[in-house]
């Protein structure tokens, strides 16, 4: 266990301060108001009494921020719905000592289905055999690549020939995850598609390894390391930002379509994104318009005054 410098043992003064935190008495901790339309605010506002037993600073953190004393307020968008806990801080620990749930209401929202499983998977595999046309050095094996969608990945495997000059050609099996989602605060969320991982697997021939003496492993390693180098290029470079670019312009279409259905005609963004084994759904909301500029008085009227 880590001691402090005078010896005494920090987790049992980390315990008796999470202890000491318990007894601090929660007057008032709300939210006003309580009930939002996506992307209004609401001020979180608290007042609690802290024991004079305690012989330790404390501070509160309410929605990101830390605040000293026995009351505050802290005012904050919300987008479809938050839950706010208030946190009692000492220097070692943290509790929460008391929690307040704002609603919202997102029947304003659109929420679709976008695209099942499979046709994500279509596109994928798509964008990788446009990205890996055969050449003198690569060949699709067997069907192709192929992919499959799970909870914020998709992961795509790609079997190989491979021509290896003056020696015997060999196989290999490719597999690439790509991390698909939204990034960023809920409230200027953007979609997401970044690489996972890559993993290349060379097999050989019984003959290559019979003449080779044994020694096919070095030249394995090798064409390893170039095929994981060169196909992490292409996804990267082309496979990555050609499905998120698709994926963007669905996003995009739907809140369009929602700004044209809206009676107000707000501007809608993505606020929530979700990919699984069902496909893909998205849910966009309305931003509230800017409010209208001042009204300026003709100027006839200004000089009369």
């Amino acid at each position: 266990m880590p001691e402090k410098e005078d010896g005494g043992n920090n987790t049992n003064q980390q315990e008796q301060q999470y202890n000491g935190l318990g007894p601090i008495k929660v007057i008032s901790f709300t939210a006003n108001p309580a009930a939002v339309t996506p992307f209004d605010k609401t001020t979180v506002s608290w007042t609690v009494v802290v024991p004079n037993t305690l012989h330790f600073p404390v501070q509160f953190v309410v929605a990101g921020q830390t605040f000293s004393g026995s009351s505050g307020s802290v005012t904050t968008e919300v987008v479809t719905g938050a839950e706010f806990a208030l946190t009692a801080k000492s220097p070692l620990v943290s509790r929460v000592i008391a929690v307040v749930h704002v609603t919202s209401d997102t029947s304003a929202c659109v929420s679709n289905p976008t695209l099942d499983a499979i046709t994500l998977q279509e596109i994928v595999t798509g964008q990788v055999v446009a990205a890996i046309p055969p050449s003198d050095q690569f060949s699709f094996r067997g069907n192709g690549p192929s992919s499959k969608v799970g909870l914020g990945t998709i992961s795509i495997d790609i079997p190989l020939n491979i021509n290896v000059r003056h020696w015997f050609d060999a196989q290999a099996d490719v597999s690439v995850v790509l991390n698909v989602g939204g990034k960023g605060p809920i409230a200027a969320e953007k979609l997401s598609v970044e690489l996972g991982s890559v993993n290349v697997k060379v097999n050989w021939s019984l003959a290559s390894q019979i003449i080779s003496l044994g020694c096919e492993h070095f030249i394995k390693d090798a064409m390893q390391t170039l095929a994981k180098a060169f196909l992490t290029q292409i996804i990267t470079a082309q496979v990555a930002p050609q499905f998120q670019d698709s994926i963007q312009q669905l996003i995009d279409t739907t809140a369009t379509n929602a700004k044209t259905a809206d009676p107000q005609h707000r501007t809608f963004v993505l606020t929530s994104f979700l990919i699984s084994t069902d496909g893909l759904s998205i849910t966009v909301c309305p931003k509230p318009n800017p409010p209208a500029p001042p009204s300026r008085l003709p100027v006839e009227i200004l000089k009369q005054k």
